[in-house]
């Protein structure tokens, strides 16, 4: 009996103990660490008492355990409250400025789109959103080009950043000078060696649309589909998560290099590392 009763217990909740543990302890480590890199308490401000406020509730809030699948509503709410409170705080200081184009309720217009654009969770899994709705739903044509054009701003992005670590190696700068700008040449390499990664990143995306949800991909050409079923997704995942750690750490290494560059030549800063993206 006690044989059968361990069996479908562990067929329940197959966990590996040892990892959870090695996990917590990690966990614990990196809060520790992260305490010594919090700002000075004082003096108290609007801020770090809401941070404060926040991260208090949402530690007692882990110990629902009917919680785990609704834990996003919480951040949503948190960050609502906190567009409110920049909201409140300018028009004290500003007094003058239109309500409407205010950046903080932009802000939360977007972020009720967002909440809006794909239903999570448990409570709202099976409610009416964005995606689903007459605009999207069985409209391919409208949601994949939109999808389409989010890449290429990323690939444009990532682009940027890898052309500057190419011309970081590829030249020296002239004497007195420091920062090295990337030409077009290291911009087409860039391109060149972001648009395997980005690409694979679409097509897992597309991919993966079509197997949970193929009422998104309604106009699809059927070769396409059949092409797309044949995938590996996790394979293509792994493509892609290798991808960006090779590019970040890349990227990281460049940025280093340019750094130490700017200390040989005693110049402050971080020499752009910090770069928008």
């Amino acid at each position: 009996m006690r044989g059968a009763q361990e069996t479908m217990s562990g067929a329940a909740s197959n966990y590996d103990v040892p990892r959870l543990f090695t996990g917590t302890a990690i966990a614990f480590l990196i809060c520790a660490l992260s305490f010594f890199t919090l700002p000075e308490l004082r003096p108290v401000s609007s801020s770090g008492l809401y941070v404060s406020l926040t991260f208090g509730l949402y530690t007692v809030l882990m110990f629902a355990s009917s919680y785990v699948e609704e834990e996003h509503n919480f951040w949503y709410w948190a960050t609502s409250g906190w567009f409110c409170v920049l909201f409140i705080n300018s028009m004290r200081k500003e007094g003058s400025s239109p309500y409407l184009v205010h950046p903080a309720i932009m802000a939360l217009v977007a972020h009720r789109v967002i909440r809006r654009w794909n239903q999570t969770g448990q409570k709202y899994a099976g409610a009416d959103d964005i995606v689903n709705s007459g605009i999207f739903y069985n409209n391919s044509f409208v949601l994949w080009p939109l999808i389409g054009v989010a890449y290429m701003d990323i690939t444009l992005r990532l682009t940027r950043h890898v052309a500057r670590s190419i011309a970081t190696f590829d030249t020296e700068p002239e004497k007195g000078d420091v920062e090295i700008e990337s030409t077009d040449q290291h911009r087409f390499m860039g391109t060149i060696a972001v648009l395997p990664l980005v690409g694979t990143a679409f097509v897992f995306k597309l991919a993966f649309t079509a197997k949970d949800a193929p009422e998104l991909t309604h106009g699809t050409t059927p070769d396409l589909l059949a092409t797309l079923d044949g995938l590996d997704l996790v394979g293509l995942a792994r493509m892609v998560f290798g991808g960006l750690a090779l590019s970040a750490s890349w990227i990281t290494f460049a940025e280093w290099r340019r750094s130490k560059r700017r200390t040989r030549r005693g110049k402050s800063g971080r020499g752009g590392e910090s770069m928008p993206i």
